[in-house]
């Protein structure tokens, strides 16, 4: 059975629809002026491997996962 993802703030993944069971990796691509800071599961029971890692990668669960990118400003980092 295919299972939908949805990855938010200006993210993308390497594919749209998964198996339960298949690696599916996502990117982010911060706005100018701000740097990724780490992903967040909001729907779905996955773990994004490393969630300070840019890309990084999840297992599709049984279900619909949403993920975000999250982001800080640039200036925060000095």
């Amino acid at each position: 059975m295919l299972y939908s993802f949805r990855v938010e703030k200006i993210a993308t993944a390497d594919k749209e629809i998964a198996v339960a069971g298949e690696a599916v990796t996502v990117t982010a691509t911060p706005a100018d002026g701000f740097l990724f800071k780490e992903w967040k599961v909001r729907v779905g029971n996955t773990i994004v491997e490393n969630v300070q890692a840019n890309p990084s990668t999840f297992t599709m669960p049984m279900e619909d996962v949403v993920i975000v990118a999250t982001f800080m400003i640039r200036n925060d980092v000095l």
